[in-house]
């Protein structure tokens, strides 16, 4: 069976990339996990999450499409719970 145009592109494209690392994600997720230490693992992988996007990806699309995960508006105020 042959592969598509397609496929092969992306194939190519798979096999040429660098890897790379983000050194700010992982700072983030180890500060919140050391200050998460000894909660449950899915809590640790959520709040970390959720630190990462309030503080690297602030302002980007991941907020707009996601408000739920943050508490502040689009300006970056604080909002009280009762306005979520």
């Amino acid at each position: 069976m042959s592969s598509t145009k397609r496929i092969e592109k992306l194939r190519k494209r798979y096999i040429d990339s660098k890897p790379s690392i983000c050194y700010e994600r992982a700072r983030i997720y180890t500060e919140s996990h050391k200050k998460t230490e000894g909660k449950p693992v899915p809590i640790q992988r959520a709040q970390a999450f959720c630190d990462f996007g309030k503080r690297k990806i602030q302002g980007s699309w991941l907020r707009e499409a996601h408000p739920f995960l943050y508490n502040t508006d689009t300006w970056g105020n604080r909002k009280s719970v009762s306005n979520i």
